[in-house]
């Protein structure tokens, strides 16, 4: 009797413990093989925004730019650096000015609700905290 329920119990341990801790990443929705620039931004303002679990992205758009903190934005205005942020700019929020540019290659990015990608790639120059200047 205590063989049978050892097996239920240990198959019920194995599943539980496989859940989601493994690091996805988002396959772009387009090829990037044959991208080219959008738009060019020269010292621009941009806010910092948090779509993955561990990915910062930015916006330039002026209706993103007034919403408060970095959680209001529209999905077409996602900037999608290629490399990514250094620390100190991972700050939802966080007002910056950006020089770089949009490139063609879109959906590089996720939310955890929605089952689409989205997402232009961009190409940072230089950034600086707007409010210090570093």
């Amino acid at each position: 009797m205590k063989k049978k329920m050892w097996f239920p119990c240990a198959l019920l341990l194995s599943i539980g413990g496989s859940s989601c801790s493994e690091k996805t990443t988002v396959t772009p929705t387009q090829t990037c093989a044959d991208e080219h620039v959008i738009e060019v931004y020269k010292d621009r303002e941009a806010k910092v925004i948090k779509t993955e679990l561990d990915k910062y992205c930015l916006t330039v758009d002026a209706a993103d730019l007034s919403l408060p903190g970095g959680y209001g934005y529209k999905i077409q205005n996602v900037l999608v650096p290629a490399t990514d942020l250094p620390t100190s700019y991972r700050v939802e929020g966080l007002h910056v000015m950006l020089t770089g540019r949009k490139k063609s290659c879109f959906g590089l990015t996720s939310l955890p609700t929605t089952f689409g990608t989205f997402g232009y790639k961009l190409e940072v120059d230089t950034i600086k905290d707007l409010a210090t200047g570093k």
